[in-house]
């Protein structure tokens, strides 16, 4: 008598065991989209420190690049830029294009415009990432890396 005062009604147990399926269930969404992201996250991070590598070994002489298979490695980082970037990224990297820092086959006033969009697009690139301090001044930016 004492043990079916104590045992749960069925539609309780039923209600209680649906719930926790539930709550099972939506963790492991949950879990999922967020490991996705992390994962989108890094593919990001490696494509963009890529390009990155890539615009500083522009600034080598044209015979160091050629060494370096540099061409090569540009195709490929644009063409993974163009699948992984949002539009703004991948329009400012297209203004910059063909990549050339150097003062040799421009004039100085194209180099610092073509400087100034790559310092634009490493902005877009970290708010793209999602840092919590989403914006460097230009200025800073020049300082740092000029």
């Amino acid at each position: 008598a004492s043990l079916s005062r104590l045992a749960v009604p069925f539609p309780i147990a039923i209600i209680s065991m649906g719930a926790t399926v539930v709550v099972a269930f939506v963790s492991v969404v949950i879990n999922h989209i967020s490991n996705r992201k992390h994962q989108l996250f890094y593919e990001k991070l490696r494509i963009y420190k890529a390009y990155v590598d890539i615009v500083s070994m522009s600034t080598e002489s044209k015979s160091k690049q050629d060494k370096s298979g540099l061409r090569a490695k540009h195709i490929s980082s644009k063409q993974e830029l163009v699948l992984f970037a949002p539009k703004d990224i991948v329009e400012l990297a297209s203004r910059i294009e063909p990549l050339n820092f150097t003062d040799s086959g421009q004039t100085r006033e194209e180099a610092d415009k073509k400087y100034q969009e790559y310092l634009r697009m490493l902005n877009l690139m970290r708010i793209d990432l999602r840092k919590t301090n989403k914006r460097i001044m230009i200025e800073d930016l020049r300082k740092l890396l000029g």
